[in-house]
C-alpha cells in the first residue's frame, strides 16, 4: 500500500496469498512463478542452473543457481525480473549470478576436518527452517550421514510450541537422518514431535541441549568422516557458535 503509483511490485504469482498482495497495490505488478502463468516463469531447473522465460519478450535465458533449494531458485526469479526491470540485460544477470557469493553464515558450506557443515545459523523462521532442511536432505555429495542442529524459532509468540511441533513432524516424515540435536526450549518440542510421530523420528538419535555450546560438544561426539551437518536456528541462539566449536574439536578428523 505505501507503493507510489510510479512504483512497480514484483510479486511471485504462484504462492498462496499473491491476490491478496495485489490487491492492495496501486502501482504496475510483475509476476513471477515457478510454474503458471506469470511475466517471468521458470520452465525448468535443475541443481545447478534455472530457464527463465520473458513472457514480453519471449526470451529465454538460462541462469546459474549459485544456492540449492527451490526456496533459493524462486529467489532468483524475482531478482532476475527486478534486474530487467532496470535495464540489466540476461548476460550481465548471468555473470552477477555466477560471481555471487552467500553473506556469512547464509548456507555456508564448509569442510572442518572431513565433516561437511552447512553455516545456516544467521536466523530462521517456520518458512525458511523448513526450507532448509528439505534442501539439506535432498544435497548430494555427501559420503556419510546427516545430522540436523536446529535452534529456537524466536518470537513466534503463541504460534511457538505448534510450530516447532511442525517442524518435527517434517524431520519424521522425510526420515533417513542420523540425528537431531535440539537446542532450546522450543526446539525441544520439535525433537518431541519427531520422536512422537507414528512411523518413528526419522532419526537415530534425538538429543536436547540447553545451548549451542552444549550441542556442538555432544555433537562432536557422534560425528564421523564424510558426516554433513546443518546449523540453523534464530539469531538469538547464537547457533554459529556450535559451527566455531565443531572447528576446534573436529578439525583433524
Amino acid at each position: 500500500e505505501s507503493l507510489p503509483a510510479e512504483g512497480r511490485a514484483f510479486v511471485r504469482a504462484d504462492i498462496e496469498h499473491a491476490g491478496r498482495l495485489v490487491r492492495h497495490v496501486r502501482c504496475p505488478v510483475v509476476r513471477a512463478a515457478m510454474s503458471g502463468e506469470a511475466d517471468y516463469v521458470c520452465l525448468r531447473r535443475d541443481k545447478t542452473r534455472m530457464e527463465i522465460e520473458e513472457r514480453s519478450t519471449g526470451r529465454r535465458a538460462v541462469m546459474p543457481l549459485p544456492l540449492p533449494g527451490e526456496h533459493q531458485a524462486a529467489n532468483l526469479l524475482l531478482a532476475a525480473a527486478v534486474a530487467r526491470a532496470a535495464g540489466i540485460g540476461w548476460e550481465d544477470i548471468s555473470r552477477g549470478l555466477d560471481g555471487y557469493r552467500p553473506a556469512e553464515m547464509r548456507w555456508q558450506t564448509e569442510l572442518v576436518g572431513r565433516i561437511t557443515v552447512v553455516n545456516d545459523a544467521y536466523n530462521a523462521n517456520p518458512l525458511s527452517m523448513a526450507a532448509a532442511i528439505r534442501t539439506f536432505r535432498e544435497m548430494d555429495g555427501i559420503s556419510g550421514r546427516k545430522w540436523l542442529a536446529i535452534g529456537d524459532m524466536l518470537e513466534l509468540g503463541n504460534q511457538a510450541e505448534a510450530e516447532h511441533a511442525a517442524a518435527g513432524r517434517l524431520v519424521a516424515s522425510l526420515g533417513g537422518w542420523a540425528g537431531l540435536v535440539a537446542v532450546g526450549r522450543f526446539a525441544a518440542s520439535a525433537a518431541d514431535s519427531a520422536v512422537a510421530a507414528p512411523a518413528g523420528p526419522g532419526c537415530g538419535i534425538v538429543i536436547k541441549a540447553g545451548d549451542s555450546v552444549e550441542a556442538a560438544e555432544k555433537l562432536a561426539k557422534l560425528l564421523q568422516p564424510g558426516d554433513a551437518v546443518l546449523v540453523k536456528g534464530s539469531r538469538g541462539m547464537r547457533m554459529e557458535r556450535i559451527v566455531a566449536k565443531l572447528r576446534e574439536i573436529v578439525s583433524d578428523r
